[in-house]
């Protein structure tokens, strides 16, 4: 039996969603199962007058992944699920040491290639995740020299 589980993304995951870019990420734990609803969890306002048209959000939400600029946005770790837009479907899940992330997938995860500026290194879709896994994770304890074991969950996007 399938279930709907919230999972927060940053503004430039929902936004590689958005764009396609972006059908799988990693997670230190997860537990839900293939087969699962994953709905968004992401920066939101409530809509006032002064944002309206085409566009806007649901009925009574902007978010912040569309370039409103609404003041304040909420965190996307506390957005209630009648204010969810955007919702995946899990289509498979393994685990794996965080390192172990291949350049494909890290493409996957909607990265944008990143290099190191002082040593003149290539720019990879890895290293765009190295750099994004530690702004999101370094300082909850999980950063990637400590390669922890992650859960990869691969997801489509579907209509609710």
């Amino acid at each position: 039996m399938s279930r709907e589980l919230p999972m927060p993304f940053c503004t430039e995951m929902v936004q590689a969603i958005i764009e396609g870019r972006k059908n799988m990420t990693r997670r230190i734990k997860f537990s839900g199962e293939v087969g699962d609803t994953i709905w968004v969890r992401e920066a939101y306002a409530h809509r006032t007058p002064l944002y309206s048209g085409k566009n806007c959000g649901t009925e009574n939400y902007v978010y912040k992944a569309d370039g409103f600029f609404a003041r304040p946005w909420k965190s996307g770790r506390f957005m209630p699920r009648i204010a969810a837009r955007l919702f995946l479907e899990v289509t498979g899940l393994r685990a794996e040491p965080l390192q172990d992330i291949s350049e494909a997938d890290a493409e996957r995860e909607g990265m944008k290639k990143q290099g190191a500026h002082v040593y003149d290194l290539p720019y990879t879709f890895r290293k765009g995740f190295r750099f994004k896994w530690d702004e999101l994770n370094a300082k909850r304890g999980y950063p990637w020299l400590e390669n922890p074991l992650v859960t990869v969950v691969e997801f489509k996007r579907i209509n609710a």
